[in-house]
Order: C-alpha cells, then structure tokens, then sequence
C-alpha cells in the first residue's frame, strides 16, 4: 500500500520527521510531497526545502520524496497512493482536517485519509513557530534537525 503525506515543511521539523518514520512502518511506500500553497510565502526555496527533507530522511528505502503541485488528490491519482497520511495536533487541525479529508474522498473516488495524531513531544510544534523562534535569532534545536537548524540560523544573520 502507497500513502502520500504532503506538506510545505517549511521548514521540516521533528513533527513531520516523527511522522515520516511512524508512517513509513505502516506503508510499503510512503510518498513525501512538497506541496505549493499559493496561501503562505515559504522561506525556503523548493529546492533548500526538498534537499532538507532528503537529508532528514536518509536512505530510508520505502521512502520517495517528490515536489508536487495543484490538487492533493490528483497528485495522488499520479502517484498511484491509496492513502493520504495527514498529521493532526490537538485542537484546531482536527477541525480543518475533517472537512478537507471528506473532499478529498469524493474528489478522489474514495481515496482514503488517515490521520495520524502527532506525538505528545511535538504537539505544540509548527514550521511557524520555529520560523518565529530562529528570526528572533532563538534556539531552534528541540524543534528541529540540526541541519535545518543550521539552515535557519544562516537565514536569519
């Protein structure tokens, strides 16, 4: 079974990474999408974004990483998932999640949504928090991997 978990990651924090590693025990193949969202302006480049993801991941065999673009759905369609993993913290992502994935079922005939609850450690954590936390020239280290740490705090000298 495929499952397809898309995201700015802008950037990639101990969250995504927890679910990645959770999800790709649960998948033979587990599809990592950089998706575009016209809504927000990234700080990261696709390409900074893709090769901080890559160094994350390593050479997890059952993992690909790819960039997409345009409807979640018809990328999975693409891609040949049959699942969509999304990852919820308490409160306001279980709310907007629901909705997104009954559109995403009928879209995609069916196509199936599983939403992973994020571990107690990175529940409070977002890419904007840690984008908050690093312009303001903080320690970004518990929220995020070292490179990325590393790339933060060359963004922001």
């Amino acid at each position: 079974m495929i499952a397809l978990y898309a995201g700015t990651f802008d950037p990639p924090t101990l969250g995504h990474l927890d679910l990645i590693a959770r999800g790709r025990r649960l998948f033979d193949t587990l599809i990592v999408a950089l998706a575009h969202n016209d809504a927000k302006v990234p700080l990261f480049g696709v390409t900074e974004r893709l090769a901080m993801l890559q160094e994350a991941v390593g050479d997890a065999t059952n993992v690909r990483i790819v960039e997409v673009r345009g409807l979640l759905v018809d990328a999975a369609r693409k891609l040949g998932a049959d699942v969509l993993l999304r990852g919820v913290r308490p409160g306001h992502d279980w709310v907007g999640e629901y909705p997104l994935a009954m559109a995403n079922r009928l879209q995609g005939g069916g196509l199936e949504t599983l939403l992973m609850p994020s571990h107690a450690a990175h529940a409070a954590v977002s890419s904007g928090l840690v984008r908050q936390i690093a312009a303001l020239h903080g320690d970004v280290a518990p929220f995020v991997p070292a490179h990325v740490a590393s790339a933060l705090k060359e963004k922001f000298s």
